[in-house]
């Protein structure tokens, strides 16, 4: 039988709380391992797991939040042992305490962009071009159709201009769902939360209607992360892209 492995959640500053519930992936417990100014949240998962629809690192990321500031380790990090995790925190101190300190009282929220079924007939953009369409604040009469390629960019631009506007940090990520979605890693401080949830609604009033915007519960800011933090030089620390990490899903 092989070892298990050690699955890493994320780190956050150190800390002697316990967490708020004992279980995360596959309900597994949930342990804090510290070394320095840090603490990880890890669980001993078996080696061969599959872990793609486990509801429970989502659970542990919404409970560490409430912490405050987090680091989440890429959608899956594992590790052989557990003196890899006190080798990871040690090596990376002071860049991973610096980036807790960059992301202190900040939240992430993924926007999606879904094309109503039904209402694709209805997606239009400005006669003059995708550079006009771009400039253009609002679809106006007389508009012809534009490839589904362009009208993605000209609505990642409309709304990437509004979102920057109101002060939030944006970057596109890919659509794991439709090819017509579009999905958005918006960056706020928490305290904005309110306004950011009223600026989606008066976009959505300014869309078509055949576009829904669906925002996500607020998240620690996985999207804008140094995936590198988490591969000390030498070590055998695994990550692997998953249909979890840095994509919106319906």
């Amino acid at each position: 039988m092989r070892a298990p492995s050690v699955y890493l959640y994320a780190v956050i500053p150190r800390t002697y709380d316990g967490l708020y519930s004992p279980r995360g992936l596959l309900d597994m417990p949930v342990a804090l391992c510290s070394e320095g100014d840090l603490s990880a949240a890890i669980s001993l998962i078996p080696a061969d797991a599959a872990l793609d629809e486990d509801k429970g690192h989502e659970r542990v990321m919404r409970q560490l939040l409430a912490h405050g500031a987090v680091l989440p380790a890429p959608v899956p990090t594992t590790l052989p042992a557990e003196e890899g995790v006190h080798e990871l925190l040690s090596r990376q101190q002071r860049p991973m305490l610096a980036e807790l300190h960059r992301f202190q009282g900040l939240i992430e929220v993924r926007l999606q962009v879904r094309a109503r079924r039904g209402a694709a007939g209805d997606r239009r953009v400005h006669p003059a071009g995708e550079a006009a369409a771009r400039a253009a604040p609002a679809p106006a009469a007389g508009l012809q159709l534009l490839p589904a390629e362009r009208e993605r960019d000209y609505l990642l631009a409309r709304l990437s201009t509004a979102l920057r506007s109101g002060g939030f940090a944006v970057q596109a990520l890919p659509a794991a769902g439709r090819r017509d979605d579009l999905c958005l890693a918006c960056l706020l401080p928490s305290d904005f939360l309110d306004l950011f949830k009223l600026t989606c609604e008066s976009l959505q009033r300014h869309l078509s209607p055949t576009y829904e915007l669906l925002p996500s519960p607020p998240m620690a800011a996985a999207d804008f992360i140094r995936a590198e933090l988490f591969i000390p030089a030498a070590s055998p620390v695994a990550t692997a892209a998953s249909p979890l990490a840095g994509a919106c899903h319906p």
